[in-house]
């Protein structure tokens, strides 16, 4: 293009003289003294949608019928690609819980008649498959 920068048409200014509503103008009908910049990327495209004229619809049309427009300049480089997003990081999978064989059992010897708060906790937080592996 040989500009640092480009800018569109008011959106009062662009309404007027496209006959067009704002949010649906389509390239296709523009004033002749409009340019209309296509990016190769999209000239070469199977089909790019575009508005219709009208903020409720669409049309979806050849890349080629945009680079045929009487005032349509192709220019390569005009769009910038997404930078794509980084990959999740595979999660890794949890160690199994191995537990020694006499680990079955609260301990050695006998339980205690009165349970202290700790002993509750740990014996209700112990899975029901608990020292079957």
């Amino acid at each position: 293009m040989g500009a640092r920068k480009a800018s569109f048409a008011p959106q009062d200014v662009a309404v007027a003289e496209s006959g067009m509503a704002y949010g649906g103008i389509t390239p296709v009908g523009l004033p002749s003294s409009w340019p209309v910049l296509v990016d190769a990327a999209v000239a070469a495209a199977d089909l790019v949608v575009i508005g219709s004229g009208t903020r409720g619809s669409k049309l979806a049309v050849p890349g080629a019928v945009l680079a045929a427009l009487a005032s349509a300049e192709v220019l390569e480089g005009l769009g910038q690609p997404l930078p794509e997003e980084p990959a999740a990081p595979a999660p890794v999978p949890a160690a199994p819980v191995r537990r020694a064989p006499d680990d079955s059992d609260v301990g050695w010897g006998e339980r205690p008649a009165e349970l202290s708060e700790s002993d509750r906790r740990y014996l209700e937080d112990r899975p029901p498959h608990w020292g079957s592996d």
